[in-house]
């Protein structure tokens, strides 16, 4: 990972430079850590050649009419494996890992005090093949963390600019093998402030008597919508502050 390992030297060097600066180089801060994720996510792909065998003690776990296959399990699983390897690789001490991932806002952050770029891993499913024929079917998963814990991350470091990059790792379930068909050329990724401006949605999920807008995970765009969005589309730090301030009122 010695590529990734200079991109990383290469953001850090370019935050210190422009430390007075960096909120008016906001555009920049972002391309630079999209990069870093994009590559790294590409290269973890290819060690990985591609696919992950699902078994236990040899035994193959993936099958149709297996309740595996329908499930998150999958994602948890795809979400563990990438950042396991990022966690025991030379480029560790580039990020920062909370401790539960269950209630962050984020799977890894850039390791760097004076700005905040987190990044949440997804998957996504593409298709089935059993029988080796392809059930090209996509399965979107369009939630994204809940609104009160990005609130709550945002609150934190209040004066360091925050980027929060959504990265989605697609695959494609081979129920023949038992296997997890990763596919590398369409890994994607997209700021959620690119889009939080433009009437972002929740899926209004709650746990308490009342409802708390707030307590529902943001939704990606819709798919006729996200190629309207990119780096170029990301308002002035202050400007997503306050659209952060005031997100129970958006949803």
């Amino acid at each position: 990972m010695n590529t990734i390992e200079k991109l990383c030297n290469e953001l850090n060097n370019f935050i210190q430079t422009n430390d007075l600066q960096i909120k008016e180089n906001y555009h920049l801060l972002a391309e630079k850590f999209q990069l870093i994720i994009q590559k790294l996510l590409i290269e973890i792909t290819q060690y990985l050649k591609n696919e992950l065998f699902m078994q236990i003690n040899e035994i193959p776990i993936l099958a149709n009419g297996s309740v595996l296959k329908g499930s998150t399990a999958m994602g948890f699983i795809i979400e563990e494996i990438y950042t396991r390897i990022i966690k025991s690789s030379n480029i560790a001490n580039q990020f920062i890992f909370p401790e539960e991932t269950i209630d962050s806002a984020y799977d890894i952050k850039f390791n760097n005090d004076k700005v905040d770029l987190l990044c949440n891993l997804k998957v996504e499913k593409h298709g089935e093949i059993y029988l080796k024929k392809n059930n090209n079917k996509l399965s979107q998963n369009n939630g994204i963390v809940a609104g009160k814990i990005l609130q709550s991350e945002y609150a934190l470091n209040i004066e360091n600019p925050k980027l929060y990059l959504v990265s989605k790792i697609p695959y494609i379930i081979d129920l023949d093998n038992s296997k997890l068909l990763l596919q590398q050329n369409k890994i994607t990724s997209i700021y959620l402030e690119s889009f939080i401006w433009d009437g972002i949605k929740s899926d209004h999920r709650n746990w308490s008597k009342e409802f708390n807008p707030l307590s529902g995970r943001l939704q990606m765009p819709t798919k006729t919508k996200i190629g309207n969005y990119s780096i170029s589309t990301i308002p002035s730090y202050s400007e997503i502050k306050t659209l952060i301030e005031q997100l129970a009122q958006s949803l």
